[in-house]
């Protein structure tokens, strides 16, 4: 019954991308996205709670999500340049989808009370845990696939093709009109900026995969967190 509830209110949201830009103009688009953005993760949220994790799981869900904050903190004065998709994805390919998007979508909520925090957190979290999500997707239980190349290999890709285009497109539903002049103005104005940082994710990957991943098999082994 929870289900069938949980779908029908974001059904419910549908309509809103029609209401909200007549009575709010063009920021109605925003406000109707960022709703969106607020059921998905609430959806997931729930997902995770309604899972039961045990105690050991989140402590190491914590402590991953505390090493991509300070990765992200001290290369903060490097544009583009993070380890924080990485270690999202390493999470996600070791400890399944679930853990991988909370793991993505807790980072950027804490670390923006550094940062900053606004409208855009929202798209960030979404961003950066559909990241941990589809890591989890394709390698979670596939010990076979999670070698380093590969791995860095999807963090490009997954870089390029949804967490830059998710996190562009928060700008615009913020600052201009949703269109296609705008759609692709802005997604090619982002592309430099998605393009360093897929790569600096790649690379991380290859230098970080091998002994994060290590550490948490023997931890899965040991504790049964699978």
């Amino acid at each position: 019954m929870k289900k069938y509830i949980k779908w029908l209110c974001i059904a419910g949201c549908i309509p809103l991308t029609v209401f909200f830009p007549r009575v709010f103009g063009n920021r109605g688009y925003y406000l109707a996205a960022f709703i969106f953005c607020l059921m998905a993760l609430g959806s997931v949220f729930a997902s995770f709670e309604a899972s039961q994790p045990n105690s050991l799981k989140l402590s190491v869900i914590a402590v991953l999500c505390a090493l991509a904050i300070a990765g992200r903190a001290v290369f903060a004065a490097v544009p583009g340049v993070k380890p924080v998709a990485a270690i999202i994805i390493i999470t996600g390919a070791s400890l399944g989808p679930q853990a991988g998007f909370m793991r993505g979508a807790v980072t950027m909520l804490v670390s923006n009370f550094m940062f900053g925090q606004g409208p855009w957190t929202v798209w960030q979290m979404l961003a950066f845990g559909i990241a941990g999500m589809l890591a989890g997707f394709v390698f979670y239980r596939r010990d076979n696939w999670k070698k380093p190349a590969a791995l860095a290999a999807f963090g490009f890709v997954e870089y390029m093709l949804v967490t830059g285009p998710v996190l562009d497109l928060s700008g615009i539903f913020a600052y201009t009109m949703p269109g296609r002049t705008s759609l692709s103005a802005t997604l090619l104005a982002g592309l430099p900026v998605n393009l360093t940082a897929a790569v600096s994710t790649a690379v991380f990957m290859m230098i970080l995969a091998k002994p994060i991943m290590k550490k948490l098999d023997r931890l899965i082994i040991k504790y049964g967190l699978d």
